[in-house]
């Protein structure tokens, strides 16, 4: 996985491309640790560019949730149209967790 992290104002969009699974750990770390040092108010995980997740990488964003509600900050996620990335998204049902952006 890769990440970048753009602010726009109010809110930090977090734009992830490739693969999210086990493997990523360290580096969601830090990317958690970079969400939680801005004072953006809303956080936006973009996952639209990425091609795949499994139950590992799942798990990765249930701790971007955890986190967003200790900070006491708004999260949401911009999931792709369709493919593996959504089917795996609507499978797990984590619209009910975190609101979707289209």
């Amino acid at each position: 996985m890769e990440y970048n992290c753009q602010n726009m104002g109010d809110s930090l969009a977090v734009t992830m491309n490739g693969k999210l699974t086990f493997e990523d750990q360290q580096l969601f770390r830090a990317m958690i640790g970079e969400l939680t040092d801005a004072s953006a108010a809303k956080w936006v995980i973009d996952l639209t560019n990425l091609e795949f997740i499994d139950s590992a990488g799942l798990g990765l964003l249930l701790r971007v949730k955890a986190t967003s509600d200790k900070q006491n900050r708004q999260l949401s996620l911009r999931v792709p149209a369709d493919g593996h990335v959504r089917k795996m998204l609507d499978i797990s049902r984590f619209d009910q967790m975190i609101p979707f952006e289209t």
